[in-house]
């Protein structure tokens, strides 16, 4: 005869052999072509951080040229009529031809202030409320206005968030008839894609082919905000190959994230000879062969402790849940033997209640043992589920009630299920059983039903301690019991196995949740 630990250190040696050889196969094989692939792979990440700079640099490019433009009126402007300078400003922005070379972004409004004085003018909102928020995001920048630098050709991006959501503001500060002002505009989120990435976009498929649809297909864009809002995503988008981010509109202060990733299937147009690849076929099919020995092992070897487990812990379970009615028995038996007790109903109580507990004992294990074997067999027809409901939760009452706890039933009298009147007992039984034994003591347990469109839903709900997300599906195992096996009167851990066994026979479906304070 073999012995399980034989068989056991047998299976581990073979897994141990297995995977060495595997292991050390794939290791030589993979060194052979690593070298090449990451030299390969480092090439084609530059050329996408390239061209990812060109597409920032046109992208600035353009939202440069569209400024240059709006800012021709403001040169010429009296401060003493800031307002006639800035409604040149919205209108010159609204009437930028197409072909201006430019991308064509309306702003949201414009604004000029004057440093001297802190005086703020700003045109293009529609309502008091949108002028008031407008004041309130300049004024936020007024250090940054100070700190910044007289230069009429330099740009400088500020971002940032209120209750109406984020925004962008970009701003020049300059002197003007011997005055240092700012003048501004907030930049509109929802139209920087639809604008000026899409043009920058357009203009590098042009620049990099001749054919714009080879280009489409050898890489993506992806731009977005800081906070998360995406602007820009060209179509189609790849996944697996390289990709570079960067964070860009002004390096100071940088407000939009801009990724591009190249398509793997089109490497060869990026990196000369494409991206080298291990001779897979040989590689694979040794290594499933092995693989299939190494993963039969470790089910074995699993299985094995998984089954020695199991049968220590249903020899420790079913020892103690054994013991503790027939010593029962056995007490109450000698003290009738022997006159000592005067309460010979209540002795005789006892006894038929530790013997019932011991035949349900037998019951289960024995069902178990027969539903393991064989798909039980089911005769289906329709149930009313307040009958079949009423009659588990009588008999259960008195158990219930020794405990201090309540039963609680709502289930509508309308509602019927498909199913076996006798299995479907069974289940109810062994789920308010369950709370029964390791619910809290003068707990109320609930049962109710509700029904939607396809299904009836049957509640059993306890105020026990929960059950843990990890347990939830061990549960459903036979002899699986969470906690300490020995306390009085849990049973085998057989209940809610041959429940999900019964349910699932039946079409039938049987999870747990736990409340949302306690219980399950």
């Amino acid at each position: 005869m073999i012995s399980l630990r034989g068989t056991t250190r047998g299976v581990a040696l073979v897994v141990v052999a297995s995977l060495a050889i595997s292991t050390g196969a794939l290791i030589i094989a993979w060194r052979s072509a690593s070298s090449a692939r990451n030299s390969a792979e480092a090439a084609a990440t530059k050329v996408a951080g390239v061209w990812l700079r060109d597409f920032l640099d046109i992208s600035s490019e353009l939202g440069l040229t569209s400024w240059h433009r709006i800012m021709i009126p403001v040169f010429s402007a009296d401060l003493r009529d800031p307002d006639a300078a800035l409604t040149e400003m919205l209108r010159t922005a609204r009437e930028l031809p197409a072909d201006c070379g430019c991308a064509r972004v309306i702003p949201s409004y414009v604004f000029l202030v004057d440093m001297s004085t802190l005086a703020i003018s700003i045109a293009g909102t529609r309502t008091a409320a949108a002028t008031d928020r407008a004041r309130a995001r300049i004024s936020k920048l007024d250090r940054a206005f100070r700190e910044a630098r007289s230069d009429p050709m330099k740009i400088i991006a500020a971002n940032g968030s209120d209750s109406a959501g984020d925004w962008i503001i970009e701003y020049r500060r300059f002197d003007l008839q011997g005055r240092p002002i700012v003048v501004g505009l907030e930049v509109p989120l929802d139209r920087i894609g639809q604008e000026v990435m899409e043009a920058a976009h357009r203009r590098m498929l042009a620049a990099y082919r001749s054919n714009e649809s080879d280009t489409v297909t050898t890489f993506s864009l992806v731009v977005t905000h800081l906070r998360g809002k995406q602007l820009y995503a060209s179509a189609p988008q790849f996944t697996g190959g390289p990709t570079v981010s960067l964070r860009y509109w002004d390096d100071s202060n940088p407000s939009m994230v801009a990724a591009l990733s190249l398509n793997s299937r089109t490497f060869a147009q990026v990196v000369p000879g494409g991206i080298p690849v291990v001779p897979q076929t040989m590689l694979v099919s040794v290594a499933i062969l092995v693989a299939a020995l190494g993963v039969l092992g470790v089910f074995l070897l699993h299985r094995a402790n998984e089954l020695s487990a199991v049968r220590e812990q249903f020899a420790a379970s079913v020892t103690h849940e054994i013991r503790t009615p027939l010593t029962q028995i056995l007490l109450y038996a000698e003290s009738l033997q022997l006159g000592r007790t005067g309460d010979h109903q209540r002795s005789a109580s006892v006894i038929a209640r530790e013997s019932k507990r011991l035949i349900r004992l037998v019951d289960n294990v024995m069902h178990l043992a027969k539903v393991s074997r064989s798909s039980p067999q089911f005769t289906l027809s329709e149930v009313d589920l307040d009958v079949a409901v009423a009659a588990t939760v009588a008999g259960l009452e008195p158990l219930a009630a020794e405990r201090g706890m309540r039963i609680e039933v709502s289930v509508p009298s309308e509602l019927t299920v498909h199913a076996d009147a006798a299995a479907l007992e069974q289940i109810v039984r062994n789920l308010i059983d369950n709370a029964i034994r390791y619910g809290s003591a003068d707990q109320t347990i609930s049962v109710s039903a509700s029904q939607d469109e396809k299904h009836v839903s049957l509640l059993v709900a306890d105020e026990g301690p929960g059950i843990a997300e990890q347990n939830r599906e061990r549960i459903w195992q036979p002899y699986v019991r969470l906690g300490d096996f020995r306390v009085e009167g849990g049973g085998l851990g057989l209940g809610l196995a041959i429940a999900r066994q019964m349910a699932d026979a039946m079409g039938a479906t049987l999870s747990v949740r736990t409340g949302t304070t306690s219980g399950a």
